[in-house]
């Protein structure tokens, strides 16, 4: 195959590892495994991986305690997390209030993901998921919406927040956006997962902002964040193509 990605596969459970590496024998996916989170926590930065599947029930640290802190390296932000967990409701939650990208919820074949690990995996490898169209998001602290700034990058587990304000990261907010063909605004709770300031930046190809995690985004603006970004690379792929 022309291209691999890079895949990294977090697990406490050897046999589990085994297993779930089978999945992508002869696949497009080059695979590395981590025993621990906080294994992954070190291997991450330095395998730059086009995708991260993490088990959700591991010991010392879970899996959205890993995720969570993924998402506070600026290098790692936009990388997309899935989390496998058993269909327990207080679990699937705990998984996305870490701001991972998808939840896998056992049991699943190697079918569903592959699917699932295609689609992601390939929206990283081709592009940054930015947006095309500046989206106005609306956000405060302490239940007040005072101030107005665009998202300049978007996914199901979060946004970077074009900003000159000083938010500190592990801090709160409240915000509002809407997703172009959307019918209602997405309303939800941020962390501040990062900030990039004007002086002496993280990530010099990004505006002066913050990362942001999701906490509590509802299923349904959750999917068409998803559909959204995943239909906006969809189209610059095409575009880069014809050029």
């Amino acid at each position: 195959m022309n291209e691999r990605y890079r895949l990294l596969l977090v697990d406490d459970v050897r046999l589990m590892r085994g297993i779930a590496k089978s999945y992508f024998v002869r696949s497009e996916f080059q695979v590395s495994s981590a025993r621990s989170g906080r294994e992954a926590l070190q291997m991450a930065p330095a395998i730059r991986p086009h995708l991260i599947v993490i088990d959700a029930e591991m010991p010392e640290m879970s899996g959205p305690d890993c995720c969570r802190q993924l998402k506070t390296n600026p290098g790692l932000f936009m990388t997309p997390v899935i989390l496998l967990t058993d269909n327990v409701e207080e679990k699937i939650e705990a998984c996305w209030s870490s701001g991972c990208d998808d939840v896998l919820v056992r049991p699943f074949g190697r079918r569903e993901l592959l699917t699932v690990a295609r689609q992601y995996a390939a929206l990283s490898n081709r592009t940054t998921p930015r947006i095309e169209r500046n989206i106005l998001v609306t956000y405060g602290t302490g239940g007040a919406m005072e101030w107005h700034d665009y998202a300049h990058n978007l996914s199901a587990g979060g946004m970077y927040l074009a900003t000159r304000k000083e938010l500190e990261p592990g801090s709160e907010l409240q915000i509002e956006f809407l997703i172009p063909r959307s019918d209602q605004p997405s309303r939800c709770r941020a962390r501040v997962a990062w900030n990039n300031r004007e002086e002496g930046p993280v990530r010099e190809d990004l505006p002066t902002g913050v990362g942001l995690e999701f906490i509590d985004l509802d299923p349904v603006s959750r999917r068409q964040v998803q559909r959204f970004v995943i239909d906006s690379a969809c189209m610059q792929v095409i575009r880069d193509e014809n050029r």
